[in-house]
């Protein structure tokens, strides 16, 4: 009979539960409760739902609380901390040997963390975010490193709802990492290669006549215009070679992604319940090629599917610009430029590096 390994995972996008997977055999975990916090109405829960699926395949214990935001939206201070703070106490089991979290950048995962005192606190993959973590935050001995809002009294009246609420810090938080970006770990944080080895896939043949453009959340976020974002696309397209699919980033709005189709309808805009990761692992005769601007696709093509060709684009000055006053979530280390700048510089060899002024 196997030990008892209890977890706790903390969890809000689809990567996250593909990293948790790997995570759970790596560490022999044979039990773990799982908090889900999201909006209930997006895509991005419904690949969440996906994910959570596909590990009640696995030979595990699992439980699993859903927080939605939109029940909490406009609300007071008390709910927006309970609606996560409540979570836990949906548990047969408050014992874990493992706290495993993804987000330095969000609150809730930051307070429920801290007030753990599992003996091992283990960060996973926020996909490229990641790597704003390891040169912007790890570099400097930092883990959570958040804006400050609001007024004193209102953080301390913050504080004193999550003590009432069961989150109390109890210490400042030294994570380990298991990650695909080992070789960016700056020396003395301890670290462990995540080798995604549920995902590795050898294909039989490519479909040579076929290039996917993998979307980006950036028009959403504010860092750049429509227009901008059609040119990147156009320079894209430009550069293709077969029949061009679109696969939307699960926070890129219906109403955008219709416009975009309008715009483009040379393009075959392709809706998954999954991760993009996922959908090629199961295409018996995948595109034989990718581009893109920035996606964590990248890195996972380079480690699991190496016979796929990819192209990431840098970005035009026009983005980095706007990129570099818009607002950043959940960091005061960097700014919006930097991240892309980093991303790009950090692509696999595989990966090709395509400037805005060349031709794939």
């Amino acid at each position: 009979m196997k030990p008892l390994v209890n977890a706790l995972a903390l969890v809000e996008s689809p990567f996250h539960l593909l990293c948790l997977q790997e995570a759970i055999s790596h560490y022999s975990v044979t039990r773990v409760n799982i908090i889900v916090m999201s909006d209930a109405t997006s895509r991005n829960h419904q690949q969440i739902l996906g994910g959570v699926k596909r590990l009640r395949e696995l030979p595990l214990e699992l439980e699993i609380s859903y927080g939605d935001w939109n029940a909490v939206k406009g609300g007071s201070l008390q709910q927006r901390i309970e609606i996560y703070a409540n979570r836990l106490k949906d548990f047969s089991s408050s014992h874990y040997d493992y706290v495993f979290f993804c987000d330095f950048r969000a609150q809730w995962q930051k307070d429920i963390v801290e007030s753990q005192d599992a003996p091992n606190t283990i960060m996973l993959d926020d996909g490229t975010a990641t790597l704003s973590f390891l040169y912007y935050h790890a570099q400097r001995g930092i883990c959570f490193d958040m804006p400050v809002y609001g007024s004193p009294e209102r953080r301390k009246e913050a504080a004193e709802i999550k003590k009432q609420a069961g989150l109390a810090k109890r210490k400042d938080i030294i994570p380990r990492l298991f990650t695909i970006f080992e070789q960016h770990v700056v020396p003395g944080l301890a670290c462990e290669p995540n080798p995604l080895s549920n995902m590795c896939t050898v294909f039989n043949e490519l479909d040579d006549n076929t290039d996917v453009i993998i979307g980006a959340k950036i028009v959403e976020r504010d860092i750049c215009s429509v227009d901008d974002y059609h040119t990147l696309i156009e320079r894209i397209i430009d550069s293709c070679t077969g029949q061009m699919i679109y696969i939307p980033h699960r926070g890129q709005s219906q109403a955008f992604n219709d416009s975009l189709a309008s715009r483009f309808p040379e393009l075959n805009v392709l809706y998954t319940d999954m991760p993009i990761e996922n959908w090629i692992a199961q295409q018996e005769c995948p595109p034989a090629r990718f581009h893109g601007f920035v996606s964590t696709a990248f890195y996972v093509i380079d480690r699991c599917f190496p016979q796929l060709a990819a192209y990431c684009y840098e970005p035009p000055e026009s983005i980095l610009s706007s990129a570099e006053t818009a607002g950043v979530y959940g960091s005061t280390q960097f700014n919006n430029r930097q991240v892309f700048e980093l991303y790009y510089q950090c692509l696999p060899d595989s990966v090709s590096r395509i400037p805005w002024d060349s031709k794939a």
